[in-house]
């Protein structure tokens, strides 16, 4: 089957039963008004097409489902029902069929797990799944087919995911869906259970079993928007750990020694799940070891900025009890960024509760900077009980379905069956839905927007709750960690509005990064300066601006300089061709490309496609959320009296570039030079040996994509050497630009991300310098007389409109 064509889908995912004889199709004859159990995704990438009800034709009662697409593209159409205990089962069977009329038809049967709802396996770790290609027919033509569900399945409790698609151009109707289930399984007894009936949630000790904690060597304190020590302002700088309470070096003696004085304990809630029975019992380890290294930095004189917020899905111990207790997806996401337990739960706030409370019956009374209760929070979350809230919140804005439509641009039959299309796992899971969100924002941008305001406001009420019940334990700052140098309107990260999270949040988490631009004696491009300027200060001072709490950026991570746009273009101006158009391109799903010989210079590539570089080939319409190894080919010529140069040595040319993604090899003609690797990774090959001067050469690039933003993602340049405008490590005056630029425009502290080497010297004398000055400078910093003028919403800057509701 060629995957390369586009599509028109229909899912159904529907729970798996051990009783035979129900039909688990939800409206499977399509004639019910509300379409109850069918969510809608709507037309995508460009399609001309539809999916949607018709009385034109129909196998049995008045209506059937109809596909019709010309061009490009895709729509679909799904529903999910939770899957119910198999009840040990040793067989069962799965019996499909429907009617249907039409060309181009196909369809699926996958198995998913249902917490995550990735593809389940089977005994011989293969997709587990069945596809049928639906023959070509003018009338209608039943369509009926059984098969065994493998036996590694029968005790995951997976969901069905039954897909309809529609390949090609033209028509495809469908009617009287049915599957039903066949097993040996035996049906339990119905019991009554609270709504945490598997799940046992042991609470703490209040007590506090330690000595005493001494204090800080000073008054730590805040006044006037700013943090102070002994009564006057002062700037704190920091450097973190490793998180989860490994601790390194550079924790305290390497801070004290570079005049440190702040430091990030990233420690996390510290509970423990263990199954017991029919039971998930959630523990939590006592923290008291970590206890001692409280008490060490206070006697070095360093304040603690607590981060209890590292709950990523991926490090979350909960997950992999998600296949014998599939409830744990009520409130367990893995859509969010380092988020995992839905704090507008009960059980997700619980969870929250007793880690705050297990730590702070040691910490209560102690100086703590902040306790970061999530970190670089994405809000993303798309389990049911968000999808219900946002169509009640859709009903309050717009009454009537058929406003909302009007805005939207869509054509729900009910409430029940709103549905923003990018949350679609099921037709694309994983990096898929990450392209198809993408998508989203220009497609159904007007329901997006929606999406985006319920999900903040949504954040908002939940961390209300959850400050409400910190207050009960700990008596520290409440703070959030939420991204200011980045994030669309495609993301998580905007669902954290400023403004209303400066209702709860006690200290301002601004997390952003620094860009340190190096010219090379080139002048300075807009682009570049204009960027400096909007990442380095505006985001602080829309913050210092706006409300009068204290701001501190949690994590600034810093390592190199960014190539400005100026050196880009001296770069492109020196390279013997500008690589950036077409190339040769050709996705394959593995690598016999290498045995193919599509390295060599006489390759006939002339049959392959072309891709534009730099790029990712699964963002665009034909290769769309494509997985694979993508083969790239160019030419270029290098003049022939550069060979004196490279014989006497004094040029040596280069393959200069950025961002192979995710990884790759690269040949020039024929030979093998390096593998670069990382999406943002700079790489540098001495290709002088190899080249053909004057004449022409030719350069192969093999990619691996096995995630999502596969390809040539920024630059590639072949040139001298002495052409090349390079990073460099970042120095003394970078670092003293980031101080002074975070303390002018209103920022208390700041916590440095070293990711070369935390080994800075001269950040001692950095530190003296600007602690000397911070008690005259940062009050005129927070000077209301001295405002910033803002002359638009902060959220403009992330791509959004100024107005959401």
């Amino acid at each position: 089957m060629d995957t390369g064509k586009s599509m028109i889908t229909a899912a159904v995912l529907v729970a798996l039963p051990v009783l035979a004889g129900a039909n688990l199709v939800p409206n499977p004859g399509f004639e019910q008004e509300k379409n109850e159990g069918w969510r809608y995704g709507g037309v995508f990438a460009g399609a001309k097409g539809f999916v949607r009800v018709t009385r034109n034709e129909s196998a049995a009662g008045k209506q059937s489902l109809q596909f019709h697409k010309e061009g490009g593209g895709g729509a679909q159409i799904f529903a999910r029902l939770k899957a119910p205990q198999w009840n040990n089962a040793q067989n069962a069977t799965i019996h499909l069929s429907f009617h249907y009329k039409g060309r181009n038809g196909i369809v699926f049967v996958l198995f998913r797990e249902a917490g995550t709802r990735k593809q389940l396996k089977d005994e011989l770790g293969r997709n587990a799944s069945v596809s049928y290609l639906l023959k070509e027919t003018a009338e209608w033509m039943p369509f009926s087919r059984s098969f065994k569900v493998p036996q590694n399945l029968l005790r995951q409790s997976p969901l069905l995911d039954l897909q309809f698609q529609l390949w090609g151009q033209g028509d495809l109707y469908l009617d009287e869906v049915s599957v039903t289930v066949e097993s040996d399984g035996k049906e339990p007894a119905p019991k009554t259970v609270s709504p945490f009936g598997y799940l046992k949630v042991y609470d703490v000790p209040s007590e506090n079993t330690l000595p005493p904690l001494r204090g800080l060597p000073f008054q730590y304190g805040e006044k006037d928007g700013v943090l102070t020590r002994d009564g006057k302002p002062f700037f704190y700088t920091g450097n973190s750990t490793f998180g989860g309470g490994q601790y390194v070096p550079e924790t305290i003696w390497l801070a004290r020694l570079l005049n440190y004085s702040m430091v990030t304990l990233d420690w996390g809630l510290s509970l423990y799940p263990q199954k017991v029975g029919d039971t998930l019992e959630i523990r939590y380890a006592d923290p008291a070891s970590s206890v001692s290294m409280f008490r060490e930095l206070a006697r070095n004189g360093l304040v603690v900025e607590h981060d209890t917020g590292n709950a990523a899905f991926i490090y979350s111990p909960l997950k992999r009890f998600l296949k014998d207790f599939p409830q744990l997806g009520d409130f367990l996401t893995s859509t969010s960024h380092f988020y995992s337990y839905d704090h507008n739960t009960e059980i997700g706030r619980r969870i929250h509760f007793n880690g705050w409370k297990n730590r702070y019956r040691y910490l209560k009374g102690f100086p703590v900077m902040a306790t970061e209760i999530y970190n670089e929070l994405g809000y993303t979350p798309t389990h049911e009980r968000v999808q219900k809230g946002f169509r009640e919140f859709a009903k309050k804005k717009y009454g009537m379905l058929a406003e909302a439509n009007k805005v939207w641009c869509m054509d729900f039959k009910s409430w029940d069956a709103v549905f923003p299309p990018h949350l679609s796992p099921d037709i694309l899971p994983g990096e898929g839905s990450f392209g198809f969100r993408k998508q989203m924002k220009r497609k159904y941008w007007q329901m997006n927007y929606d999406w985006l305001r319920y999900t903040q406001l949504d954040l908002i009420s939940g961390l209300t709750e959850m400050k409400k019940q910190f207050r009960t334990v700990a008596d520290s700052p409440f703070m959030i960690d939420w991204r200011g140098h980045g994030g669309t309107d495609s993301d998580g990260y905007a669902a954290v509005d400023p403004d209303l999270l400066n209702t709860v949040s006690d200290i301002n988490g601004l997390h952003t990064g620094y860009y340190s631009y190096d010219y090379h004696g080139q002048p300075a491009d807009e682009i570049s300066v204009v960027t400096s300027l909007t990442h380095n200060v505006m985001h602080f001072d829309f913050v210092a601006s706006n409300n009068r709490k204290v701001t501190i950026n949690p994590e600034c991570i810093v390592g190199w300089t960014t190539t400005p746009g100026s050196n880009l273009e001296s770069m492109k101006r020196n390279s013997f061709k500008n690589f950036a158009g077409e190339w040769k391109f050709r996705l394959e799903p593995d690598r016999s490309g290498m045995e193919k010989g599509y390295f060599k210079p006489g390759f006939d590539d002339s049959e392959w496609d072309v891709m534009t570089v730099p790029g990712c080939w699964d963002e665009t319409a034909r290769y769309r959320d494509k997985k694979g190894i993508g083969w790239y080919r160019t030419t270029f010529t290098v003049p022939a009296r550069l060979k004196m140069d490279y014989e006497d040595g004094s040029r040596r040319f280069c393959l200069y570039g950025k961002g192979v993604a995710q990884k790759g090899i690269v040949w020039i003609n024929g030979v093998k030079i390096g593998e670069p690797k990382g999406w943002e990774t700079l790489y540098k090959y001495d290709i002088s040996p190899y080249l053909n001067y004057g004449g022409e050469n030719q350069i192969t690039y093999l990619v691996d994509g096995s995630n999502y933003a596969n390809g040539l993602r920024f630059f590639v340049f072949v040139l001298p050497e002495d052409r090349i405008n390079e990073t460099r490590l970042l120095e003394k005056r970078d670092y003293a630009s980031l101080l002074w630029s975070h303390m002018m425009h209103g920022v208390s502290g700041v916590v440095i991300w070293h990711w070369d080497s935390p080994w800075r010297p001269f950040m001692a004398e950095l530190n003296r310098e600007i602690a000397n000055v911070s008690e005259i400078a940062m009050p005129a910093s927070r000077n209301r007389k001295a405002k910033v003028a803002m002359l638009m919403p902060f959220l403009y800057f992330r791509g959004l409109p100024s107005q959401l509701v």
